[in-house]
């Protein structure tokens, strides 16, 4: 973007990938960008500010706190960027795994990243899911929206708890407010499309760099309880019908569900305060510990009433 041309937040937030509540936030709290009016008064932005918030946001995924980055002049915000780049192949895997639902990428997102001795491996997910079984754990899931069906909030669960990656992408072209809204509560980044594949390895590396520097900077859990039950047996127990024509383990499966996908993203969620950053892990190793009572009683269930789980 020419540094002269003036842009509407909306813009400004499609060119960064920050979403415009978060720019007015940060604007209020932090001073971050100082935009100017148009003749009807809306926020205008200028390309120095868009890179400026470029940088931040960067930064800031890789666990900086923005209070402290907004302090920060242009120049310096570049120079601790160059400091986290050299830094990122002591950081990175030689392999990073990426869940692809979308009709293009999987073609060509495989290969190595510029500047960086990782490789992407692609494992494609079939439109609408279900995920092939034996696919384990990956690094990120990057689905677009359209390939999510009808329900896309209960799909991107399902895929979440299956998987569990650090970060889940969702590209879209167009989408109702009121789905978006519901989105924008779940635990993971939309990105408004059409995106350059470029941009798409810069979120991989961003949100795995940010990733691992949190899990550097804190202690790893400890007493985790194991999980019993894989996310395929619990969707299969949330449907079984039990010998005695009992609902109870339909209901304590979708619990057990529900606990660790609260557990997953409590554990991943991302913290500006070594506070939070607290308080997020005291909520993980509660909800895993709640996890495994349920746990518990889900196999005395499929004991005592012959299922198969």
């Amino acid at each position: 973007m020419p540094t002269s041309k003036l842009v509407p937040i909306g813009v400004l937030s499609h060119l960064s990938g920050v979403p415009a509540d978060t720019i007015r936030t940060w604007e209020r709290r932090y001073k971050l960008l100082e935009p100017q009016r148009d003749a009807k008064g809306r926020r205008v932005y200028s390309g120095e500010q868009l890179a400026r918030l470029r940088l931040i946001a960067s930064l800031n995924e890789h666990g900086e706190r923005v209070a402290n980055l907004a302090k920060l002049s242009d120049t310096q915000l570049r120079q601790r960027a160059d400091l986290h780049k050299q830094n990122s192949e002591q950081l990175l895997p030689q392999e990073v795994r990426v869940a692809v639902m979308h009709p293009t990428l999987a073609q060509v997102l495989p290969g190595p990243i510029a500047g960086l001795n990782t490789h992407l491996q692609i494992l494609r997910i079939p439109k609408g899911g279900p995920v092939p079984p034996g696919t384990g754990k990956v690094d990120v899931v990057i689905a677009d929206l359209d390939s999510l069906g009808h329900d896309p909030i209960s799909l991107l669960r399902r895929m979440r708890l299956a998987l569990q990656p650090t970060s889940l992408l969702v590209t879209y072209r167009y989408m109702p407010r009121t789905l978006r809204e519901k989105l924008q509560t779940q635990p993971l980044r939309l990105l408004k499309g059409p995106t350059a594949p470029e941009r798409i390895r810069e979120f991989v590396v961003e949100h795995l760099l940010a990733d691992r520097l949190r899990k550097g900077q804190r202690s790893p859990p400890a007493n985790r309880a194991p999980r019993r039950f894989t996310s395929a047996q619990l969707d299969s127990l949330k449907t079984q019908v039990s010998r005695l024509d009992c609902e109870c383990p339909n209901h304590v499966a979708t619990l057990v569900s529900a606990l660790l996908e609260f557990e997953i993203y409590s554990d991943n969620c991302s913290s500006e305060s070594a506070a939070n950053e607290a308080l997020h892990q005291k909520l993980s190793m509660g909800t895993s510990q709640a996890r495994a009572v349920m746990e518990e009683l889900l196999m005395t269930l499929v004991q005592a009433e012959g299922l198969k789980p």
